[in-house]
């Protein structure tokens, strides 16, 4: 186990006062993580932890969602992806990257969830359509916010919806309401 003040250097063994010395030992900093989307959603919608520090090997960075191991499946220095699993409930999230832990924000376990917009900025009145899971096909049962604002719902399929960016829209999360669940979006 390295150290607590270990240092970046080389490596040495010594047995019976011979020394061998090996490869440079680098002291990787901590992971940070900047934002993580979406914070709820459902088995299989697909999570995006922006942050710093990353492995670009999928497998040195360790997820788990409420303590429920979730595989990363791409990673760079600055972003991982990974798929929800499902059936994690309610918790926190937490990476471990190369044996640094840092602790994310809270995730909801649910069935409604927003997985992209297309377009995900634009003016009032632009016309925008959400991706997601467990909308209802009933356009009016679906409470759409951008920024606190209510959109107007155009149409609703049970993985999509077509809303009209409302008029005083300003930059920040879209939100989905449907029976007693919300589904938060990326800022937009």
């Amino acid at each position: 186990v390295a150290p607590a003040d270990v240092q970046t250097g080389p490596v040495s063994v010594t047995i019976n006062n011979q020394k061998a010395t090996g490869p440079v030992f680098t002291v990787v900093p901590m992971p940070v993580i900047q934002s993580v989307t979406p914070l709820s959603g459902p088995s299989g919608t697909e999570m995006t932890i922006l942050g710093l520090n990353f492995s670009i090997h999928p497998d040195e960075n360790k997820v788990t969602i409420n303590g429920k191991n979730t595989a990363v499946g791409t990673a760079t220095p600055f972003k991982l992806t990974l798929n929800i699993p499902g059936g994690t409930g309610d918790g926190k999230i937490v990476l471990n990257v190369n044996d640094q832990v840092v602790q994310g924000p809270d995730f909801k376990d649910q069935n409604l969830g927003i997985a992209k917009m297309s377009p995900d900025n634009g003016l009032a009145g632009t016309e925008v359509t959400i991706t997601g899971t467990g909308f209802s096909t009933t356009a009016a049962a679906n409470v759409v916010t951008f920024n606190g604002v209510t959109a107007q719902v155009v149409s609703a399929t049970a993985t999509s919806l077509v809303v009209i960016a409302p008029p005083a829209l300003t930059s920040g999360p879209v939100k989905v309401a449907n029976a007693g669940q919300t589904a938060i979006s990326p800022v937009s």
